[in-house]
């Protein structure tokens, strides 16, 4: 969870088998319990997270690609953003950089902020997603009537 507070609580929520992840920042109020915590033994915050991209991991695993542009590669390969990173440089001076991740929610949010400088490899799905999103920002900013984007 880099750059972000998780806790994960050790009861699950109400009809559900599974702990839920919650963000710290959203809480309201916080009050001391008269018992403490006990982590489960076989707990495993490592295996919980799993190759999610941020705090929320997604029910199937994803390989992901995206190519940089050459005027980004260089600032987008001073950071390792995931355990999984691999980075191919390219002749040209582009660089692609691939993740394994749970779920795509999250990247997406990662990949606009690279707008115009980066190009979604695979899966299709995520490249679909960053195309929605634009889509939508284009429309909810005067630039062209949502039903004219392909």
């Amino acid at each position: 969870m880099p750059g972000q507070a998780g806790l994960v609580p050790h009861r699950p929520p109400e009809g559900s088998d599974h702990p839920q992840t919650y963000r710290v920042t959203r809480f309201k109020t916080l009050r001391p319990l008269d018992s403490p915590s006990v982590v489960p033994a076989d707990f495993d915050l490592k295996s919980y997270f799993g190759s999610a991209w941020g705090v929320y991991r997604g029910n199937r695993s994803y390989k992901v690609e995206v190519q940089f542009s050459r005027e980004a590669a260089h600032i987008v390969t001073e950071t390792t953003w995931h355990s999984t990173q691999t980075i191919e440089r390219h002749k040209d001076g582009s660089v692609t950089l691939g993740f394994m991740v749970d779920g795509l929610n999250e990247i997406v949010h990662w990949i606009l902020g690279w707008s115009g400088r980066a190009t979604v490899i695979q899966p299709p799905e995520l490249r679909c997603m960053v195309l929605e999103q634009l889509r939508e920002a284009l429309s909810l900013n005067g630039m062209i009537p949502l039903s004219l984007i392909p």
